[in-house]
């Protein structure tokens, strides 16, 4: 299985860049662009954005780490440590709609993460959770891991997430990879 190092810094800059778009504040639509977005990155530049673990769940793949983020905000113990301080998450959520509390620190998305961002953003912005949810149940990766989530694991492995064109460089994309978790 393919594993690369979560970077949370990450996840919540590309959180705080979908929600300061203003076109959309659902989790379940913030993590369908996050999940578009890596897999954009992934086959186009061989590497996700922020390495989340992808796992199959009954509306779709999701991060998993990321969704857990989510849910954080607006508990009491909606803390982050960063540089070794705790911190409040930047953003707030109020039921299923999520709120930003400050910008996305640019400096910390390379231009190709935001070209991923942007088709993200495209894929799920005035879509309904049906759509987006068909859209994704459609996704090969997401249906072998779905169908055989009974063998004991949800989770997608990443090469499952490369287009077919990309399959056959799979040991090239991987290899050149530095955040992978060997």
């Amino acid at each position: 299985m393919i594993v690369y190092k979560y970077n949370k810094q990450k996840a919540i800059e590309s959180i705080l860049w979908l929600l300061q778009t203003k076109k959309i504040n659902q989790i379940y639509h913030v993590l369908k662009a996050i999940f578009y977005a890596d897999r954009y990155h992934l086959n186009k530049y061989f590497r996700p954005i922020i390495g989340d673990t992808y796992v199959a769940m009954k509306y779709g793949p999701v991060a998993g780490k990321t969704y857990d983020l989510l849910k954080m905000a607006g508990l009491k113990k909606d803390i982050l440590i960063r540089d070794g301080f705790e911190q409040p998450l930047p953003f707030s959520r109020n039921g299923r709609v999520v709120f930003c509390k400050r910008k996305a620190d640019a400096d910390l998305l390379s231009e190709s993460d935001i070209e991923a961002l942007e088709y993200g953003l495209e894929k799920v912005k005035d879509r309904s959770f049906e759509e987006i949810k068909n859209d994704t149940h459609r996704i090969p990766g997401y249906k072998k891991t779905w169908e055989n989530r009974t063998t004991g694991s949800d989770i997608i492995d990443y090469i499952e997430l490369l287009d077919p064109e990309n399959v056959d460089k799979s040991e090239e994309i991987f290899e050149c990879s530095e955040d992978l978790v060997l």
